[in-house]
């Protein structure tokens, strides 16, 4: 008997401080799942904000290509003008060599 009534007060002992309500986790648990929404939510907004800027970056990638290639065609076309400057600059000074013996 003395054996029962000791594993009797134990046992109510353990069961009576042992136990969280359900009231006192809510309570505990309320302020981190309102950081969590929050840090979700930024996070959302975060990806948004990065999936415009990759379409932005292609973009200007797209941009950056046409100004290369309108660069080097006029590259092209500067090199084709000189050489023909060059050209008629040659036939001009043999003009003048022809007139000079006259």
């Amino acid at each position: 008997m003395k054996k029962t009534g000791i594993f009797l007060v134990l046992l109510s002992a353990a069961a009576l401080s042992g136990c969280a309500t359900e009231s006192f986790v809510k309570e505990q648990t309320d302020p981190l799942n309102t950081r969590l929404c929050t840090l979700e939510s930024k996070v959302g907004a975060l990806e948004n904000k990065m999936n415009d800027m990759d379409g932005k970056m292609a973009t200007l990638s797209g941009d950056v290509d046409a100004a290369k290639k309108a660069a080097a065609d006029a590259a092209s076309k500067a090199d084709a003008a000189a050489q023909k400057a060059d050209d008629c600059a040659a036939r001009c000074g043999k003009a003048f060599e022809l007139g000079q013996k006259k």
